[in-house]
């Protein structure tokens, strides 16, 4: 399945459902983690750029990353700050920073010097960020 169409069909069950908790939109996100399981970390990031394109979920899109061990593993500055793009709100960058970025940091994959660049930068999104 091209990722528009995954997105297409993500977007739509997690908008049937009849509230927008966490825990039921968690589960669909889980069961569509499933699907992700044999697809490439290009295909998982390719789709998740869609999600945050599309404006809505953006959350889901890290968590989708974040159990896609191989997704996750290609994280760099350059995915980071792409997928970061957009982050304008105590949830939108609690989500990004709780999710990506600081698991990233800890293992590893992005240096203490990016934490640095973003605490210094002029956007305050990025600054709690770091």
């Amino acid at each position: 399945m091209r990722p528009d169409e995954f997105v297409i069909n993500l977007i739509h069950d997690l908008e049937a459902l009849p509230t927008s908790r966490t825990a039921p939109m968690r589960r669909i996100r889980r069961e569509y983690s499933k699907r992700l399981e044999t697809q490439s970390a290009s295909y998982v990031m390719d789709l998740a750029l869609s999600i945050i394109c599309s404006g809505k979920h953006r959350w889901i899109a890290y968590e989708l990353i974040q159990d896609h061990p191989e997704a996750f593993q290609s994280l760099d500055r350059e995915a980071l700050e792409k997928l970061g793009q957009g982050i304008n709100s105590w949830s939108t960058v609690d989500s990004f920073a709780r999710t990506l970025s600081g698991p990233a940091w800890r293992d590893g994959l992005i240096s203490s010097d990016t934490i640095c660049d973003w605490a210094r930068s002029q956007n305050r999104w990025w600054r709690r960020a770091a």
